[in-house]
């Protein structure tokens, strides 16, 4: 196991979204860290990818069965993020799986307390024996009321105890295009959080402008080892146009037998 570990959240659904994060994270951000995806009822036959890349898999029993708010339930398996089995590690980085990743992620390791919610960041130092059951209890206490998904539970027991990220850490596209009236192309972030609602400002829209970004990423989560140190761009190309160079060669004998 290594100090730091990255960790995202995804349900039969959001396979691809899961895999593009860790992609962003491992060749733009360059993260040297362990990989850990929480498996909200995801069939073993789709985890195997994400295991056979180096990246860890916990399996997740559902916590709660309504949805909390407008917000499905799979997102309260954040939970798990405060068993003690997660004390194995120094440092902690969640960042919910609608997110692109440019840069470096070094930095929010050196944060000693807690940031919420679609991107967390603690030391473990902060999980308790009995952490596990607070957080749940509130989520079956307020779970039927809160208008906000997981972030209400973690809100009530992390209140006065946590403090913001920097804005790069956590951009919303959308919102800072409408509050600031700045263009997509000039926002400069670490991190891009398109939590916004709307199909329309979501990545993977194909008509929405950061769609290329993401689709290449997604690309090149199929070249990802995260045992080994990510490749830099010009190795990377080489080893994508070997691997293309190979399958057109076997394609070519192939064709060549009938």
């Amino acid at each position: 196991m290594k100090k730091n570990v990255l960790v995202t959240l995804c349900d039969a659904h959001f396979i691809e979204q899961a895999k593009q994060l860790f992609s962003s994270a491992h060749f733009q951000g360059r993260w040297k860290g362990d990989y850990l995806l929480l498996a909200h009822e995801v069939p073993k036959k789709k985890t195997s990818w994400f295991i056979k890349r180096g990246i860890l898999v916990e399996d997740c029993s559902p916590l709660y069965s309504s949805f909390i708010g407008k917000y499905p339930p799979t997102l309260t398996s954040k939970i798990y993020l405060f068993e003690e089995k997660m004390k194995q590690w120094k440092n902690i980085i969640y960042l919910d799986a609608d997110i692109i990743v440019r840069g470096s992620l070094e930095e929010l390791t050196k944060i000693s307390g807690f940031a919420a919610s679609g991107v967390m960041v603690f030391s473990s130092d902060i999980i308790k024996s009995d952490m596990t059951d607070k957080v749940r209890s509130l989520l079956y206490q307020f779970g039927s009321i809160t208008k906000y998904g997981d972030q209400g539970i973690q809100n009530l027991y992390f209140y006065k105890k946590w403090q913001p990220l920097p804005l790069y850490y956590n951009t919303f596209p959308a919102y800072v295009q409408d509050k600031f009236h700045l263009p997509f192309p000039s926002i400069k972030a670490t991190i891009l959080h398109f939590a916004d609602e709307g199909e329309q400002n979501k990545p993977w829209d194909t008509h929405n402008y950061f769609y290329k970004e993401w689709k290449h990423n997604l690309h090149l989560a199929h070249y990802m080892n995260v045992k080994q140190s990510p490749k830099k761009r010009s190795e990377l190309k080489q080893h994508i146009s070997k691997k293309l160079f190979y399958k057109l060669k076997e394609l070519f004998f192939d064709m060549s037998s009938l």
